[in-house]
């Protein structure tokens, strides 16, 4: 990692002649996106600043255009979306005027789909995030001289909004093409990448022996070229694959090592989401009071709908547990409210397990509705606790058996300990 940043430093200072601008530019954006992966927002904000300062002209304004992309993802990863949008407007007004030739020019409008996409993401709106983005592919289709890491990277970003929707055939597409495209240009650490986040849409599905595999892959990676954006969220990722097995002391462990991570290198996103995983570890291990204390905090300091539908479940079974049945019930409809609003099917499924829990005279019908979407998305852990909850009200063994031997194939079945059809276990909850 040093060793690279060395040489691109030193090759930046050996193009400080006008008429080498472009190679100085390309070479401060490499080092950009070295120092966003190590974790160094600050530093890679001012790379950014350096070359929009550079009055780069023709198609060298892409590289502007890139850097300018990885500082609003730079500016997401620090929860600060406001600076984020008023640097896209910027962007979007200054777009007209950048005078490109024709193939740089799809190529810039496409960038712009995804920089909107990415931001409709972050506030919630899925299916116009989706739309957006692919708006931007079909853009490209035109374009003859496309640098194929350029859409590889929006295949890879378009399949993490299908991943967020529950669409998982469109996001393993994606996620499959961005790494054969990767894999094509022998660039080790993006494949890693992308296999990362492909190890989120099979953990979703509840292939946790291959996610955490993938998982495994992609951390090993982050380690050995020191990225420690990345290092930091699979570690978070595999404490999810663990607390979905029903591991928690082990998952709260990574989770506290993602949080130290994340403290360390500023990057409060994965800050927080480590945080609030965390407290779903703390309710698993019978600390609800503990998980409360994080999670009612919480809910004022995210702009991210999804989020804060998951937070709201975790509040619900918190409440819950603690005999506070009212707020129990509140924080439920208002989970299921925000999936309804941000078109969230996994957050659907969880919301209505989640009311089922709290309204025990309609569970029934809530549970059937839960477990029609589970199959239909296939996420397994969801079918098995529908139909563990469907055996216990209905006092039906047959029901139970079919849950337990689900979570047994997926290696889960930690959740069943102590349980049984007249106490059912509280089988993970998150979208």
């Amino acid at each position: 990692r040093s060793d690279w940043e060395g040489h691109l430093w030193f090759g930046t200072t050996l193009c400080e002649e006008p008429e080498l601008a472009n190679e100085r530019a390309i070479l401060l954006n490499n080092l950009g996106d070295i120092l966003f992966q190590q974790g160094d927002m600050a530093g890679a904000a001012g790379i950014h600043a350096t070359i929009s300062g550079m009055g780069l002209q023709g198609p060298a304004r892409l590289i502007e255009i890139s850097a300018t992309i990885r500082a609003i993802d730079g500016l997401l990863y620090q929860n600060q979306p406001q600076k984020a949008r008023l640097l896209f407007e910027e962007f979007t007004h200054a777009l007209p005027q950048m005078n490109l030739p024709e193939d740089a020019a799809i190529m810039a409008r496409a960038h712009s789909h995804f920089i909107e996409g990415v931001l409709l993401r972050y506030d919630g709106r899925l299916h116009e995030a989706l739309h957006c983005m692919t708006g931007g592919i079909e853009l490209l289709q035109p374009v003859t001289q496309l640098p194929p890491g350029i859409l590889a990277e929006l295949y890879r970003l378009r399949g993490l909004t299908a991943w967020s929707l529950g669409q998982y055939l469109q996001a393993k597409q994606d996620l499959r093409q961005a790494t054969a495209i990767y894999r094509q240009q022998h660039d080790l650490f993006s494949v890693s990448l992308a296999s990362g986040n492909l190890g989120l849409v099979y953990w979703s599905q509840s292939q946790l022996n291959r996610a955490e595999r993938i998982t495994r892959y992609s951390l090993r990676v982050a380690r050995q070229v020191g990225a420690d954006l990345q290092e930091i969220a699979q570690t978070g990722n595999l404490g999810l694959v663990y607390l979905s097995k029903g591991w928690c002391r082990r998952a709260k462990k990574l989770f506290d090592r993602q949080i130290s991570k994340a403290r360390e290198n500023i990057v409060t996103s994965e800050q927080q989401r480590g945080q609030d995983n965390r407290a779903l570890a703390l309710f698993h291990l019978g600390q609800p009071q503990q998980a409360l204390h994080h999670l009612e905090a919480r809910l004022d300091g995210t702009d991210n709908p999804v989020s804060q539908g998951d937070i709201y479940l975790t509040l619900s079974r918190c409440y819950n547990s603690l005999g506070d049945r009212p707020r129990a019930l509140l924080a439920a409809e208002q989970g299921l409210h925000i999936s309804h609003q941000t078109h969230s099917v996994p957050l659907q499924i969880v919301a209505l397990r989640v009311l089922a829990e709290c309204r025990p005279g309609q569970a029934v019908s809530l549970l059937e509705d839960a477990l029609a979407l589970a199959r239909e998305r296939r996420r397994g852990l969801d079918v098995a606790a529908c139909l563990l909850m469907l055996g216990h009200h209905r006092r039906d063994a047959s029901l139970w058996e079919r849950g337990r031997r689900i979570l047994q194939n997926y290696e889960a079945d930690a959740w069943l300990q102590g349980k049984s059809l007249l106490e059912p276990p509280h089988v993970i909850a998150i979208s």
